[in-house]
């Protein structure tokens, strides 16, 4: 069972949210977790084109991320079969010391990291 200690930052696409919503409720931890949509804008160079991927954001401010508890086995090895690469999936976990401690994929495309954790927005003037 998770314990109460780091923050965890998740973001997966829409379309993984219910297979990780079940990963959680098999291990009892969904409600440690709060959720919100997110809408990530990707730009093509190749293609010149922007897309817009639609997002789950997952946040606890009150886990033990330790790796040798199954919950958390579960939960990184789900993150980590897809990793974040426009339209992948991507965490991250602050430790005790404000310190990011553990990471998969690139995760400061969604985030921003400084005093406080800042999902970043898609702006609605944003011309490409």
């Amino acid at each position: 069972m998770i314990a109460v200690n780091d923050k965890v930052y998740i973001a997966v696409p829409k379309k993984d949210e219910a297979k990780l919503d079940a990963i959680m409720s098999n291990h009892n931890v969904a409600n440690l977790f709060s959720k919100e949509d997110y809408k990530q804008k990707n730009y093509s160079l190749s293609q010149d084109k922007v897309t817009f991927v639609d997002y789950i954001i997952y946040q606890s401010d009150s886990i033990e991320w330790d790796d040798e508890y199954k919950d958390i086995q579960d939960i990184t090895s789900f993150v980590d079969e897809h990793p974040y690469q426009q339209g992948g999936r991507t965490m991250f976990v602050i430790n005790e010391s404000d310190e990011v401690d553990f990471n998969i994929g690139c995760y400061w495309d969604v985030f921003t990291i400084g005093k406080e954790i800042i999902v970043q927005t898609v702006k609605e003037n944003w011309n490409q």
